[in-house]
């Protein structure tokens, strides 16, 4: 498990949820949390964060002075963490620490940009922090440590355990000059269909969600095999520090979670056939696990594609067995789930069909 160590002021320090190391203090401004870093001793881990500001503001700091204690710690940070997440001020029920907010994030982003997340407009309403989120105008409530963790710990998530957009599909193309063929465009169309349709989830991320459609088909860059591709998409993926792509390398064959209802041939070995039918027994799905299993039948290598049309391709080339229907059964109950979260059709999502 890779380590993480956050930074800041009360709004990190009562962050009671968190499974992050919290150095957080009520109090900390910038120049705080300087010394705090340059006391401590032995920090040379995976992620570092650190959200810290608006207590510079309430003090009335001028923006050049917290400007200047916030690069020295990030440079700090920078000696200490593989990476970093720079985390916004958070608006508050005072439309002049809000103004000053909103211009010390603005800086940020400029300086900082992959590194900075803006997190701010998340809790406005009007110029001011939404009451559900607040219990006196600055501080968060349990509401609010929701939020806050939703997407903390969703960006973390990306930082850590899933490659770059651009990464992602650097891969894809390398992949297809080990092993051209027609499972590149359909790995592009999984990809999209995962992305527009977890737009319409708002408990997805939808750059999480088109990795794991464009990634699913990895381990066919070993060359053509049948089942084969799953395992080793699963050891290519491991071996990058992509954990939940290594699991939905194999997941997005398994909606039954029985390695016995693959039609393809398992050429590997019996160690791998034994790890493969490991993984799949144990996996917890969740919903990104669920996208892929549905997006994979409704990508053809040149278009989205009607769930019925994807069972027949797949069953003309692999055959059928005494499972078949019960997939295709699973797969539609799953996009009968997806209508639901997303109040739409699936199939006018990706205008399917028109």
């Amino acid at each position: 498990m890779k380590k993480v160590v956050i930074f800041g002021d009360s709004i990190v320090e009562w962050n009671r949820k968190l499974s992050y190391i919290n150095y957080g203090q009520a109090g900390y401004r910038t120049r705080d949390v300087f010394w705090q870093l340059e006391e401590l001793e032995n920090l040379d881990e995976d992620l570092g964060i650190l959200m810290v500001g608006v207590n510079d503001i309430l003090c009335g700091y001028e923006l050049d002075y917290t400007l200047d204690y916030y690069k020295k710690c990030v440079a700090e940070l920078r000696k200490r963490f593989k990476k970093l997440l720079l985390i916004s001020m958070l608006p508050t029920d005072d439309i002049r620490v809000n103004r000053c907010s909103i211009i010390l994030n603005k800086k940020l982003q400029e300086l900082y940009k992959d590194e900075f997340f803006d997190i701010y407009n998340k809790f406005s309403d009007k110029d001011l922090i939404a009451n559900r989120y607040t219990t006196d105008g600055v501080h968060l409530n349990h509401c609010g440590y929701e939020l806050l963790n939703f997407y903390l710990e969703n960006k973390v998530d990306k930082i850590l355990y899933y490659p770059t957009i651009e990464e992602g599909e650097r891969e894809l193309i390398e992949a297809g000059k080990l092993n051209p063929g027609r499972w590149i465009e359909h790995s592009q169309y999984a990809a999209l269909a995962c992305k527009k349709i977890a737009e319409h989830c708002p408990h997805l991320d939808s750059e999480k969600a088109y990795l794991v459609g464009l990634l699913h088909d990895i381990g066919r860059r070993i060359g053509i095999v049948q089942e084969k591709h799953m395992i080793e998409g699963y050891k290519y993926c491991l071996s990058k520090g992509w954990t939940k792509l290594a699991q939905t390398a194999i997941s997005h064959g398994f909606m039954l979670k029985d390695i016995k209802s693959s039609v393809g041939k398992w050429d590997v070995s019996e160690e791998d056939y034994n790890l493969a039918s490991k993984i799949i027994e144990e996996a917890e799905y969740d919903d990104y696990d669920r996208l892929i299993q549905m997006c994979d039948s409704l990508a053809l290598p040149d278009r989205f594609c009607l769930l019925e049309t994807r069972f027949v391709d797949v069953a003309l080339r692999y055959g059928v067995n005494e499972h078949t229907t019960e997939k295709w059964r699973k797969i539609l109950e799953i996009k009968e789930y997806f209508d639901k979260v997303t109040e739409m059709d699936i199939y006018d999502i990706l205008e399917v069909g028109r």
